[in-house]
């Protein structure tokens, strides 16, 4: 109703009591008075709208009836529990859900002291809350347990407003399931980081940029950082530099989902500045809308298994390198008894023909050069035995300079006139214990070398010196060499040098840098194989275009006193005996039957085993000594010897061949100890020997 409806209603009022005492004659007012029917007409439109009024009364009141309704219907129905508390903390009014919630009828909420429904050890987070909503006048949102009617608790987040009325409204949402899901997420949690913490191996979370973002204590211990250490740093700061490129392109190839995984073997450094080897396995994982998120990295450290890999490889190679060497070693021995045989005749001859003629005679001096180029066949020889490791060495104690004096000639003569040699020698060198042969193999190979090195002219100086090598320098030059008293060989050129991949390969059997047909890429290994029989150890230092230094080192010798033996030129020693001679090379049985002969033995020769046995028995109680070859188409040297023992317990044997005799131990079942010539021998040495022999049975049976 509104203002003016309002003003007329009370106006129209007043009129109508006026009505009654206005006629002066004090009667009623007829019906005919035109002002009592204004009146009663405005009356009754007045009436009129009052019922209008009262109709819209009427629907408000309906319509807020169904409001009302509605409201109690969405409180009591709602999926959150509410709560009102006077200011005594007491339930003044409480929906339906949070009565259903706690188990309970609503009645019986209402009135009851909240503290009815708080776990007893949670309350005090209620009643702290409350007092900062009050005391802040702000909406405090927490979690805490409540109470059911059965005595079950459930884990409830409350939301508390304070009124100015002094009221609180409080919801309540039931959380539990939420608080379930933690829980187990917490444990899920809990195992990977157990798992992630005590893997066998490393795992880590890496960025997209490679920074790590979680690594495990593995993989810290495998690479030597602690974790904070290790966080600070990206993968680009350990990973070895050569493998950063197909690293970083693998990475690009997971992003780009052009490869599932990615697993590989890499080098990385350790915080100590080590190498180590890792099994790196790269996956990529996504976030929910498929785009890249971080990489897992599990990360095993193959080190040993690198270290074991690299022994075997090593193991392998050497394998070969000695079927190599043995390869070589029976061609050496195969070529050393046919060419020591052949040599045999050269010096035979030569040295017979040496003692038939006069010394002025003008044939001496052919007969010279003869005999040196059969000693340089022999040496060759030696050498290809040396190298095969075949040939038993003989160590003498001798001075390096002089050795290395006596070769100079030699050696100028092979490395030519373009290249100036230079020679210096120590003062008061020590003296060592090596053959004095394999030093002038190893002085011509190194010579040799240094020649090849050198384009156009060129200088190659030899020297040596007295070196005391401390137990630092030893390790840092030979894992075997002990530290010590040594006598240093240099040999320096200025020639083209070599790199290091060159350097590593130069000591391995045919190994060369020279055109094909230029080299048998032999020399160095008969280098290092006589200087490894002789005790000592070489090192090599060179840079490309620098030239190389060859190093060999000698132990000095304690004990100089066979430097200071003085050879004697004394003759030869002679008998009259009756030797059994068996060789199945004519040209041989004729030098050596000749050889002992001039040394005044009776010589019964056989070129076979059945010849030897028939002459054997005929000549049984004449023979004093019997010379064999061991290597025999028909039967060898050994053979024989048996079977003619067995007729003459006592006779004495040599044995003779082309092969070494340590080969000869393998192969004819030569036994240690037993007498032996290698062919090719001089008559002062054949003669000697068979004197030895015969005066040790003298010795052992006098007659």
């Amino acid at each position: 109703m509104n203002q003016r409806s309002t003003q007329t209603d009370a106006e129209l009022r007043q009129r109508a009591e006026r009505l009654p005492d206005a006629s002066p004659e004090g009667k009623r007012l007829t019906s005919s008075s035109s002002e009592t029917k204004q009146l009663l007409h405005e009356l009754l439109v007045h009436q009129i709208e009052l019922d209008m009024q009262n109709e819209e009364l009427r629907s408000a009141q309906q319509q807020l009836e169904v409001s009302k309704a509605r409201y109690f219907d969405l409180y009591d129905l709602a999926p959150v529990g509410y709560l009102t508390l006077d200011e005594r903390h007491l339930i003044k009014e409480c929906n339906l859900f949070v009565a259903n919630m706690m188990g309970v009828n609503r009645n019986k909420l209402i009135k009851a002291p909240i503290s009815k429904i708080l776990l007893k050890e949670d309350q005090i987070i209620f009643y702290d809350n409350l007092k900062a909503t009050l005391e802040m006048d702000i909406t405090r949102h927490f979690e805490m347990r409540l109470v059911r009617a059965d005595g079950e608790f459930f884990w409830g987040l409350l939301h508390v407003v304070a009124m100015k009325c002094g009221e609180y409204w409080v919801t309540v949402t039931d959380i539990s399931r939420n608080k379930q899901v933690e829980a187990e997420l917490q444990e899920s949690d809990n195992k990977f980081r157990s798992v992630f913490e005590q893997a066998a191996m490393g795992v880590a979370r890496m960025g997209l940029d490679g920074a790590w973002l979680e690594v495990n204590q593995k993989l810290c211990a495998i690479v030597g950082y602690s974790q904070h250490a290790l966080l600070s740093k990206g993968f680009q700061d350990l990973i070895h530099p050569e493998e950063l490129p197909r690293e970083q392109a693998a990475i690009c190839q997971l992003i780009n989902n052009e490869i599932s995984t990615y697993a590989k073997e890499k080098r990385y450094y350790t915080g100590a500045g080590s190498i180590v080897w890792l099994k790196v396995t790269m996956n990529l994982v996504r976030d929910i809308n498929n785009d890249p998120d971080y990489f897992i990295a599990i990360i095993e450290d193959i080190t040993s298994q690198k270290t074991e890999e690299a022994k075997q490889l090593s193991l392998t190679e050497q394998l070969h390198q000695a079927q190599k060497t043995e390869a070589i070693g029976k061609l050496a021995g195969g070529i050393s008894h046919d060419f020591n045989n052949m040599l045999g005749v050269i010096l035979g001859q030569a040295e017979w023909l040496t003692n038939k003629l006069e010394p002025a005679s003008p044939l001496m001096d052919h007969i010279q050069s003869i005999t040196k180029a059969a000693e340089h066949s022999a040496k060759l020889t030696r050498q290809l035995l040396t190298f095969a490791r075949k040939q038993t060495i003989e160590p003498k104690v001798l001075d390096l300079n002089k050795s290395v004096s006596a070769m100079m000639d030699m050696l100028k003569q092979l490395i030519g006139e373009s290249i100036q040699v230079s020679w210096d020698p120590a003062q008061d060198l020590w003296p060592v214990k090596v053959d004095p042969t394999q030093i002038d193999q190893v002085l011509a190979n190194l010579c040799i070398n240094a020649r090849d090195a050198i384009s156009g002219n060129g200088h190659i100086s030899i020297s040596t010196r007295n070196c005391r090598l401390d137990e630092h320098f030893a390790t840092n030059h030979s894992d075997e060499m002990p530290p010590g008293d040594y006598v240093k060989l240099s040999v320096s050129d200025d020639g083209c040098g070599m790199n290091n991949p060159t350097k590593a390969q130069i000591f391995e059997p045919f190994y060369t840098t020279k055109a094909p047909g230029s080299g048998t890429g032999l020399g160095l290994s008969f280098t290092l194989g006589a200087v490894q029989m002789n005790a000592g150890f070489i090192n090599v230092f060179s840079e490309p275009e620098q030239g190389t230094t060859f190093h060999i080192y000698f132990k000095k010798v304690k004990s100089p006193e066979e430097m200071k033996q003085k050879i004697t030129d004394a003759p030869y020693k002679k008998g009259t005996e009756t030797i059994l001679l068996v060789e199945d090379e004519e040209m041989l049985l004729e030098i050596e039957t000749a050889m002992l002969e001039n040394s005044g033995y009776t010589v019964l020769a056989a070129s076979s085993g059945d010849h030897a046995e028939a002459l054997f028995r005929e000549h049984l109680f004449e023979i004093n000594l019997l010379m064999t070859d061991v290597i025999m188409p028909e039967i060898n040297g050994m053979d024989l010897a048996v079977q003619l023992q067995a007729l003459t317990p006592n006779l004495q044997v040599i044995f003779m061949s082309g092969y070494p005799q340590d080969i000869l131990g393998n192969q004819a079942n030569l036994e240690e100890g037993a007498s032996f010539l290698q062919k090719p021998f001089s008559m002062e040495a054949l003669a000697n020997k068979v004197r030895e022999v015969l005066d040790a049975d003298e010795d052992k049976h006098p007659s």
